[in-house]
């Protein structure tokens, strides 16, 4: 994504086989895609702001906007802003109704559309700022905070997470580091879901996935077991192939041209890779 100057990789991430055939989590974590900021974005608060544009499924239209601004003599504001009216960000109202003050989440922290702190028309959420030398907001620190959101893509709403981390407590400084969301419509996530934290992962280069002309050609570098999914950027399942050997391809010449997800996963772990189709 060159308008938010950061290059994504696709993280690869380890999960237990038992874990998918007692808990389901194979299934779960499935209708999960995961972005890797790599390298993570550092932002620092200047006078003409240090801005952030995130497009969180990829389809070309921006969802989210962090914003580090200073103002005054030595005032400091660290905030997300939502595009668009119906994209939210979990927070605290405060006295100004068109801001609020952006909810840390924990680890496993479950975000769905029951969750009473979804305030509709709140541009703004503070994660960290500073005015006349008090503090305000609820994000400072050097933990890793995980910001619940919910975007529309199309008629559709979807539920997601951002992880940022080492927020100044004045806003002077923030962390962006990787995000997530449900590709299916309506259908809840945990913070930290698809991103395989404390766990061991793999390595990227273990798995080759590229696109030639309406075909997805995927080579492993060892015998694998599992599966590999195509997923449109509705969260539409198109194919399914087991993998049977140490290259595979997957035939989508009756697909659109396009961005798809690539879902690999196997008893190493799991990836999600996007592909642009001519």
């Amino acid at each position: 994504m060159k308008k938010t100057n950061t290059n994504f990789e696709n993280k690869l991430k380890a999960y237990s086989t038992l874990a998918l055939g007692v808990l389901g989590v194979g299934t779960l974590n499935a209708q999960v895609v995961y972005h890797d900021v790599n390298p993570d974005r550092i932002l620092t608060a200047t006078a003409a702001a240090d801005t952030m544009l995130l497009d969180l499924n990829a389809d070309g239209i921006n969802d989210f906007q962090f914003n580090l601004r200073t103002y005054g003599t030595a005032n400091i504001q660290a905030d997300i802003r939502s595009i668009d009216t119906n994209n939210l960000v979990l927070g605290t109202l405060q006295a100004y109704t068109s801001l609020g003050y952006a909810l840390p989440l924990a680890l496993n922290a479950p975000i769905n559309s029951t969750n009473t702190n979804w305030h509709a028309g709140v541009g703004q959420m503070v994660l960290a700022s500073v005015y006349n030398s008090t503090n305000y907001g609820t994000c400072g620190g050097a933990a890793d905070k995980y910001l619940g959101v919910r975007f529309k893509a199309g008629a559709n709403t979807h539920y997601g997470w951002i992880r940022v981390s080492d927020v100044a407590t004045t806003g002077a400084n923030v962390t962006v580091k990787d995000w997530a969301y449900n590709s299916t419509a309506g259908a809840a996530i945990n913070a930290g879901q698809g991103a395989g934290v404390g766990v061991n992962e793999p390595k990227l280069e273990n798995v080759s996935i590229f696109a030639t002309k309406k075909q997805i050609n995927i080579n492993f570098r060892s015998s694998l077991t599992g599966s590999v999914r195509v997923i449109n950027l509705l969260g539409q399942e198109i194919a399914n192939q087991k993998i049977n050997d140490k290259s595979m391809i997957i035939n989508l010449e009756n697909q659109k041209a396009g961005l798809y997800i690539i879902d690999v996963q196997s008893n190493e772990g799991v990836i999600s890779k996007k592909i642009n189709l001519d």
